[in-house]
This record gives C-alpha cells, structure tokens and sequence, in this order.
C-alpha cells in the first residue's frame, strides 16, 4: 500500500511511549448484575454518558436497560421474543438515538426499532424480504446524525440453493427505509459486515460461495453504495472485517484459511475514498483475524489470535495487537496480556483512544476465567491491565465516548466452578467521574441547501447550517461530476454560529470546478461544548 495514499490529520501519531490517556479521575464500578439467568449483554454509550445493555434470557426474550449519567440501571425491559427471531447488533449515536435490528418471521422481514436514552424501542419499522428468500441476520451501521444503513443476507432455503445474496437498506436520519438494494450474489450466505464512520462513509463486506472471494461495496457520505468491487487480499478466506476511517478511507482484514494444519495469513487492505483498492499488506503469518480499526491518525490497529503451542482447545488463544502507522511502519505484535488471553474486543473513540477487553486464562468452560481491561492511548501502547470481572466470566464487550466514559458488559456464571454460562448472569462495570456533572449532548446539525445550488466563478458554495447549540462549524466535501470524475474540497474555515442562528460555511473546489454540474456530498462538522464533535452530510444536486 502506498502510504501517500492516506490523509493525515493533524497531531499524526504521537510518541509509542505514551502509556495511559488523561481523562481525569475516571473510575470504574464494581460489577452490577443487570439480570439472571440471562446471557450475551451488548453494550453501548453516547457522548453524554448515557449507556444501553442488551442482552437474551432463558425465556426466549432480548431485554435491555437503559443508565443515565451518574445514574443507576433501569428496570429491564422486553424488546423483542426469540422464537423465530435472529438479534442483529445495535449501535448508538453520539446524541443517544439507539438502533437495533433483528429478522423476525423464519426469515420473512426484518425489524429496526430505535429509542432516545430512557426510553423504550418503540419507534419501529419493517422491511419485507421478498418470497421465496429468507434472511438469517441483519447488522447494522449508524452516522453521526442517526442515517442507518441495514445490511443483511437472504436465500431461498434448500440443501442445493446457490441463491445466497447480500442486500442493503439505507434509511436517512429521521425518515423511513428506501428500496433494498442487492449488492451481490452467489455469496457464502455467512451474514454481512458493515462499518459506517461519523459522516455516513461505509462499506459493506461479503465473501462469494466460489473460493471465498472477499467482495466489497462503498459508499461516500450522504452517497449511495456502488457496485461490488473485490478485495485484493489472499485467497480464500474466513470472513471479511470492514472498518471506516474519519477521512473516509475504508478497510479490509481477513485471514486466509487452509482445510488442514495451522491458519493462513492475516493481510489488509485500503480502499481510499476516491478508490482504487491498495494491498495486500500481510501482518500475520499464523493467526485469526478478529477486528480492524481505523484510525483518525491514518494508522490502523488489528486484534488477532493465536492458538496456544500444542493446546487443541479453541479457547486457549494469546491476542496480540498490531498497528500500520500511516508511513506504513508496523508495530507490533504485542500481546495484549501477559498470560493466555481470548475474546479480545477493542471500543475506540472518535479521538483515536481505545479500551481493549479480553478474556484473562480463558479456560473451556470459563472456569477461573476474568474480564480484563487496558486503555491505549490515540497513537499511544496499551496500559496496565484492570481485572473488572469475578471469576467464571466470559464474553467481554466494550464501548467508549471522547470523555473516557465507558462500559463493559459480560456473562457470569454464578454457579461455583463456571461453565454454565446458558444459566449464567448478565453484568456490567461502567466508568465515569462521578464527582462531575453530565456533560451536554453535542449541537444538533441542520444542513441546508443554498437557495442557488450552483458552484461559483471560483468553484464555491456557500451551505446554510444551523445549530441547536453554540457551535463552531466547517465544512468539506466531493464533488461527482455529471459526465464522471471526482473532486474534493480544499480545507475550509471553520466559523462560530450562535444557538439556532443560521451561518453559511464555504465548500471551495477550486477554479478548475467553477460553475460545474452534477451532486456535491456535503459533510459538516460542528464542536460544541461536548468533547465530542459530529458530523452531519447532505447530498445537493448542483444546477
């Protein structure tokens, strides 16, 4: 991969000797326990601190709860009854809008309910798979200002079908779903990934049923997703991991696998915002992909496992973590953990932060077995590790906003000994400076449209914003020329805007682009209060 190819922000990597992030006298709770028996909690924050956990129970129901800051756990509520149900994940925005998806009706529709902080997932909406397909499960990918995209795969059932394809659904911020969109087929029929970043950039990945070919489909803020593009990674392989960085370059992880002896390799490979694909880049020569994450430095972190030498337990995995810092330099392997450590699982925040969790000595049935925990700094290595767990735990799942807060969810067998994890209970620790009040919500963003949708003798166009708080704001974009060909922006000022007064930011495309027609995919970015910036996009159709 040619490392030009990035674009770097500014303050690019920092010093690897840095070992912990400052966010004051942040603390951990002791671990609650939210039901029981119950199992398989996922977790989620906003900017402000409000946390959600979802997880199943024993009587085929999915429950969730809702905290508020400084608060304590809600009552659990039903969401939704398993039986012919697949739970997808959910996803959360930086102002609390919550979005779960599942496939409900042996595979007939799928269900997408979203709630504010507090409140139940009672606003909800269907889409319909179409006769005679039958979907098994839906993921799902959210923006800044709350436009979800549903990706999902559907079949028609049949020991010799080869009718697998993969499909999308994008519904705008506050609107309903637009039409599905298939994406590819002849897959694997293993479900979809999908990664969105902060503007709406995503990408959707997938594997063809012939050789695992890893496939791909992108899509640029407030833009529709193209036509499937492969992978150049090794082939074949596993299964497919997306990320997407704050510029919007887009990434690929996957490891090849053989039908005997020890794995394949583990490789990557960048997909810029105004493409091509570049890569393969080999990281691994023997491990398990099990998650990318892009930074907004440029660099991009990889979790992998390793089985132990001569264990043929599939739990007594070592994870190490490897970084590609933007000028192509690789660091690592480090191993996350001095011991045996599975399950590793890393939450980033918009900063570049991280908190890793894993399982400590995983053991088959959990006996003994602890969720820890480590910060990493943006640009930074990992700290000292936190046991947050008693013993007989598994499963660790994580999140983390700007301000440091964060939440980790796992199961707990609370029978002596471990292993039953079926009947086990759903716990959580979460972390927060309870000395302090609650942060605020970032603004919400209005983006208009110029009452003279046209580019400027210069190549500029002036966009009409408003915030819900004060704010500060600029502004970027692509401009798709009608005809082909893609321009971005040049960096533009950023201005302040007082509460709810509309201010105009300049996209400024050059002269090359003066009076050019076609769509202009506006991103603009507003700092309140909150240590957490958003991003809100807009298509215009330029006259």
């Amino acid at each position: 991969m040619a490392p030009n190819r990035w674009i770097v922000l500014t303050g690019l990597v920092a010093s690897l000797a840095v070992a912990a992030p400052a966010h004051g006298a942040l603390r951990w709770s002791r671990p609650q326990t939210l039901a029981r028996p119950a199992t398989g909690a996922s977790v989620g924050i906003d900017a402000r601190g409000d946390a959600l956990a979802i997880w199943g129970t024993v009587d085929n129901k999915i429950s969730y709860s809702w905290r508020p800051p400084r608060g304590s756990w809600g009552k659990p509520r039903s969401l939704v009854t398993l039986r012919s149900t697949s739970l997808g994940n959910f996803v959360i925005t930086p102002r609390g809008e919550a979005t779960v998806a599942w496939v409900e009706g042996n595979g007939t529709r799928i269900v997408v309910a979203r709630a504010r902080p507090g409140q139940a997932f009672a606003d909800r909406e269907t889409i319909d798979v179409p006769a005679p397909h039958r979907a098994g499960y839906a993921t799902v990918a959210t923006d800044d200002a709350g436009e979800v995209a549903v990706a999902w795969t559907d079949a028609i059932p049949g020991p010799d079908s080869n009718t697998a394809q993969t499909n999308v659904a994008v519904r705008p911020a506050g609107g309903q779903f637009g039409p599905t969109q298939i994406l590819g087929g002849e897959t694997t029929g293993m479900p979809p990934s999908i990664a969105m970043n902060q503007a709406g950039a995503a990408m959707v990945t997938w594997q063809l049923a012939t050789n695992s070919v890893p496939m791909a489909s992108y899509r640029p803020p407030a833009g529709s997703f193209g036509p499937a593009e492969q992978i150049p990674l090794p082939l074949p392989v596993e299964r497919t991991l997306p990320a997407v960085a704050a510029n919007g370059d887009a990434v690929a992880l996957a490891s090849s696998f053989r039908l005997t002896g020890p794995g394949g390799a583990t490789a990557f490979a960048v997909r810029p915002s105004l493409g091509p694909w570049d890569g393969p880049v080999s990281i691994d020569a023997n491990g398990q992909a099990g998650q990318v994450l892009a930074e907004p430095s440029g660099a991009v972190s990889f979790l992998v496992g390793h089985p132990a030498p001569g264990n043929p337990d599939p739990s007594a995995l070592t994870s190490f973590i490897t970084t590609r810092l933007a000028d192509g330099t690789l660091v690592g392997p480090t191993q996350i953990s001095s011991g045996p450590a599975a399950c590793p699982h890393a939450a980033m925040n918009l900063g570049g932060d991280m908190l890793v969790t894993w399982c400590s000595h995983p053991e088959e049935f959990g006996r003994g077995t602890t969720i820890a925990a480590a910060d990493r700094p943006a640009g930074g290595v990992l700290g000292q590790d936190q046991t947050l767990s008693p013993p007989d735990s598994m499963g660790g799942n994580a999140a983390l906003n700007d301000a440091g807060q964060a939440i980790v969810g796992w199961t707990h067998a609370y029978n002596p000994g471990g292993g039953d994890f079926a009947n086990g209970e759903v716990q959580v620790a979460t972390r927060e400076d309870d000395s302090q009040p609650p942060l605020p919500f970032p603004p919400a963003v209005e983006v208009g449209s110029p009452a003279d949708p046209a580019l400027s003798a210069g190549g500029t166009l002036k966009i009409p914003v408003r915030c819900s708080a004060r704010c500060r704001v600029r502004a970027d974009g692509l401009l798709l020329r009608r005809g082909g060909g893609v321009s971005r922006s040049n960096p533009g000022r950023s201005r302040r805007l007082a509460a709810h007064r509309r201010g105009r930011v300049t996209l400024r495309f050059g002269q090359a682009a003066a009076h050019a027609r076609g769509t202009a995919l506006v991103s603009v970015t507003a700092r309140g209060r909150s240590p957490r910036p958003v991003t809100y996009s807009r298509r215009i159709r330029l006259r």
